[in-house]
């Protein structure tokens, strides 16, 4: 959001990448410096269609171990993936309690099988985001 010249970002992505993605593979791309532009997204650019914009998206390399941060107003997205094993990545999302979203979560969003024999700490981290005057699951080891 950009009011009185200044930029506000409310919502920050973390990704823990647990698989190689080399230059190449595929797998996460971003515009860099879209977030500023304040202008909207080209359909052409969103989908690749035009060559001389898909110039501008980038897939950096991101290696087993490393973090990548970025904000969700830049415009990212992933590539086909192209390597030969399957890409894993850890990813955390950070915003304010009434901007929270996300998909697919344990009341509807999972297929049942995935949740079958999961502990209640393991059905925990399904939960989807809450805000703060809601109540949430609580684990203690008692």
């Amino acid at each position: 959001e950009c009011v009185g010249g200044q930029m506000r970002n409310q919502l920050l992505t973390v990704c823990l990448q647990l698989t190689d993605a080399p230059a190449g593979a595929g797998g996460f791309c971003v515009v860099p410096g879209s977030h500023k532009s304040n202008f909207p997204i080209p359909p052409a650019l969103a989908d690749l269609a035009d060559e001389e914009l898909a110039q501008y998206v980038q897939q950096p390399p991101i290696m087993a171990g490393d973090v990548l941060v970025f904000t969700e107003a830049a415009l990212h997205g992933t590539l086909p993936w192209t390597a030969d094993h399957q890409r894993r990545t850890v990813i955390y999302r950070f915003a304010p309690a009434g901007s929270a979203y996300g998909r697919g979560y344990a009341d509807g969003g999972w297929p049942a099988a995935m949740l079958d024999g999961m502990s209640d700490a393991q059905r925990a981290v399904c939960e989807p985001p809450y805000h703060p005057r809601m109540n949430r699951v609580c684990l203690d080891d008692d």
